[in-house]
């Protein structure tokens, strides 16, 4: 129980800081740049270390999406581009979390 609760917080700092060199384009830190390597962080953690949440997370960046554009619609597009790029990146680490089981059930040919 310890052992995997210290690989979990430290797999998440990982990802905390590979995602924050990432994002990373100005000296001064936003609150919405914070905010999504938060969420990428927690996003790629899960879904390695809990992938029965993988199809949740799914529905959720889904979900941003459909937010951000509702919210483009409204001509809110400051929260719009917030929620498409959570929304996205999410879809991106999800996408790429099922990549070694569609190698292993052979959907993709190995290169």
């Amino acid at each position: 129980m310890i052992k995997s609760t210290v690989l979990t917080l430290g797999l998440f700092v990982v990802f905390m800081m590979l995602f924050l060199i990432l994002e990373f384009d100005d000296l001064v830190l936003k609150s919405d740049l914070i905010i999504s390597v938060l969420v990428f962080s927690l996003t790629a953690t899960s879904c390695i270390m809990l992938v029965n949440t993988r199809k949740k997370l799914l529905i959720i960046s889904i979900f941003l999406l459909i937010l951000m554009y509702i919210f483009y619609l409204f001509n809110s597009l400051s929260l719009a581009n917030l929620l498409g790029s959570l929304g996205f990146g999410m879809l991106v680490i999800i996408v790429l979390s099922y990549l070694p089981q569609f190698f292993k059930k052979g959907y993709i040919d190995k290169l």
